[in-house]
């Protein structure tokens, strides 16, 4: 693959081929000069190789937060490095969550989880990562598989699995970032089992109804697509 078009940038194969002939030396050098030209570059590696902290769920919540109010789209490399701090995030929430027991703890858990996701959606609309040879949607999605594996290890509790359910499901009717796929696929991800199966399609059936009702009553309003509604059951 290519750095944008082949006819302006390199071909990537070729670099990493490259990069792997050279010596320790030369990489340094090259290291060096890259962080001479390019200095927004030393983020990015400070976090690379600093050792990572130890970080409650409310905390890392808090910095993705940050991480994604701070992103700049006209910053390059910003998308890049939103990308990278929410991945090592992720990765710390994966350690904190495996000590998760209290409902406090777990709930810490599944908000620092909805940050990353939802923070995402409402802010993938002014993201250009094209240029950064990664994309948005491409990590939604695979937060949405991160989401799904982390809360059902975790959210073991009957009442705060449903709760969850119906949680993700006002998401999805509320949904303002063209994202309602991604939604669906997360919603039936979380089901394990055939009450939260039950549960999912008592919530769809319900839409569908009070659509058809306004729709009888020739009412306005928005609505979401009945086909698509269909389609999850």
């Amino acid at each position: 693959h290519y750095f944008h078009r082949k006819d302006e940038f390199l071909d990537a194969t070729r670099l990493d081929k490259k990069i792997d002939a050279m010596g320790k030396g030369d990489l340094l050098r090259l290291l060096r000069k890259i962080l001479a030209e390019h200095p927004e570059t030393k983020t990015t590696l400070v976090e690379e190789l600093s050792e990572p902290q130890k970080l409650d769920a409310r905390e890392i919540a808090t910095r993705v937060r940050r991480a994604i109010d701070n992103y700049d789209a006209g910053e390059r490399g910003s998308g890049t490095r939103l990308i990278t701090s929410i991945r090592r995030s992720l990765s710390q929430l994966k350690a904190d969550m495996a000590g998760a027991k209290t409902a406090d703890e777990i709930g810490d858990a599944v908000e620092a989880l909805n940050s990353m996701i939802f923070g995402m959606m409402k802010k993938s609309e002014e993201m250009d990562l094209e240029g950064e040879g990664t994309d948005a949607v491409d990590f939604i999605q695979e937060l949405v598989g991160e989401y799904a594996e982390l809360a059902n290890r975790v959210v073991k509790e009957k009442n705060s699995r449903k709760a969850l359910i119906t949680f993700l499901w006002n998401r999805f009717l509320n949904d303002e970032n063209g994202f309602e796929e991604e939604l669906a696929d997360l919603l039936t991800r979380i089901c394990t089992n055939r009450d939260e199966f039950e549960l999912y399609e008592e919530l769809v059936r319900h839409q569908l109804a009070e659509q058809q009702k306004r729709e009888t009553r020739g009412e306005g309003g928005w609505s979401l697509d009945e086909e698509f509604l269909r389609d999850i059951l």
